[in-house]
């Protein structure tokens, strides 16, 4: 679906902000907007900092998409970037860190998080919900050890999270039907597709990959994978 330069809004109309980090990030965000409004630079902003977003909507609300420069990753960065956004969309009211993530199941405790799973990070305790790769340290078993920590999100999200978990917990899961939506509109993400259980191999943690640079692991022991129990269903689902 081509951008519709008809609904580009004025940049005081721009409120979420949506930072990938990745290339691939930026393409699969992008193609979950309703529409896109444009991904070249906005008339209203200037020609300074990181000012090539995409633009778009999901529902009522308008986003803009920034993505870091290719290579340059890191939190100093992301901050940078988010600096920008907010200084050039100055109408921005809640930031996103949106990605992919390996997959960070921790069986021993029930937590199952699998290929395809959307996880959306919430408040546990004395735990914020998010925690900074720089304010945590991995200790003997894999387990995290926590070194610091961040604020906890605003009480509009975390009121907000709960029509999505009502209506997963009572219809299921529609994650799904939403890749498929995504599909019919964009047939060069068939790429992006579940592979299917057969697809997804968790290996232990201590198991060294023989070719961390390659796509595939079919190079890897297949012994060595952790055992999971079948999920009811295929179909993806949403982990708080």
């Amino acid at each position: 679906m081509e951008p519709d330069p008809s609904l580009l809004r004025p940049v005081t109309e721009y409120t979420i902000g949506w930072i990938c980090a990745l290339a691939l990030e930026q393409t699969v965000s992008g193609s979950v907007l309703d529409r896109i409004h444009s991904y070249r630079r906005h008339h209203d902003v200037p020609l300074d900092g990181n000012n090539l977003y995409i633009l778009g909507n999901i529902g009522g609300h308008n986003i803009a998409i920034a993505t870091l420069p290719k290579e340059l990753y890191g939190n100093i960065k992301a901050a940078i970037i988010a600096a920008q956004l907010l200084s050039v969309l100055q109408s921005t009211k809640i930031l996103f860190m949106v990605g992919i993530g390996g997959r960070i199941p921790n069986l021993d405790e029930g937590v199952d998080v699998r290929l395809g799973d959307v996880v959306v990070s919430v408040p546990e305790g004395r735990h914020s919900g998010v925690v900074k790769w720089d304010m945590g340290k991995t200790e003997k078993g894999s387990k995290l050890n926590r070194t610091g920590s961040l604020n906890r999100p605003p009480e509009k999200l975390l009121n907000a999270i709960n029509n999505p978990q009502f209506q997963h917990n009572l219809f299921g899961s529609q994650i799904s039907n939403y890749v498929a939506e995504v599909h019919e509109k964009y047939s060069n993400l068939r790429a992006f597709s579940y592979l299917g259980p057969e697809g997804d191999n968790l290996y232990q943690a201590v198991y060294e990959h023989k070719n961390e640079k390659s796509r595939t692991y079919h190079a890897c022991n297949p012994t060595r994978t952790a055992q999971r129990k079948p999920r009811i269903s295929e179909d993806s689902t949403l982990v708080l």
